[in-house]
Parts: C-alpha cells; structure tokens; sequence
C-alpha cells in the first residue's frame, strides 16, 4: 500500500507540474494567436468590441485548459514511460550483478 501511495503521490505531482507548464506555454502563445485570430480582414470594419473582447477571453480560457490538460497528461505519460525504463534498467543490473557475483564452480571430473 505504501508503494502505491508513493507512486500516486509521484504522478500528482508530474500531473500538477505539467498543467503549470502548459498553461504557462499557452499564456505566453495565445495573446499572439488570439490577436491574429480576431483580426478583422477589413480594417475599416466597425465592430463591436465588448462582443470581441468576451469572445477573446473565453478563447484564452478555453486554450489555456487545453494546454494544461495536454501537458499535463504528456508529463505523467512520460514520467511513467521514464520510471518504467529506469526501473527495468536498474533491474538488468541486479540481475548482471547477481551473475557475476557468484563464486565460480569446480570444473566437474565426470571422466575420472
């Protein structure tokens, strides 16, 4: 039981950890994104900005929760997918190690 709540601890964390990377990634992206993206294609349109600013806002909202959704889940897939090889590697090792440990034996003398 001990194990598992480590392990749920580690993946929480990764999890929590990448939702603040990716919402990091997209407040840094998605000004710029949001801005082409609202652009009028005329420039002399009159338009109605309040309608444009909410539209904006909830686009970011909504991008922002896609991005740390997204890195979120890439962080625990990949945190799982490094802890599975590190571990499997680390057992390689005992097992290298347990074979070469051991003392050698007597050669057999089935012939005399």
């Amino acid at each position: 039981m001990n194990n598992f709540l480590r392990a749920l601890k580690k993946y929480l964390s990764l999890l929590a950890f990448g939702a603040l990377a990716g919402m990091l990634v997209c407040l840094a992206i998605a000004p710029g994104v949001l801005e082409w993206w609202a652009t009028p294609d005329i420039p002399e349109t009159v338009c109605h900005c309040e309608k444009h600013v909410a539209l904006a806002m909830q686009r970011l909202a909504r991008i922002q929760g896609y991005g740390a959704l997204a890195a979120a889940l890439l962080t625990a897939v990949g945190g799982a997918v490094v802890t599975r090889v590190l571990k499997a590697r680390a057992r390689r090792k005992e097992l290298a190690g347990e074979g070469t440990t051991s003392p050698a034996s007597p050669p057999s003398s089935a012939g005399t």
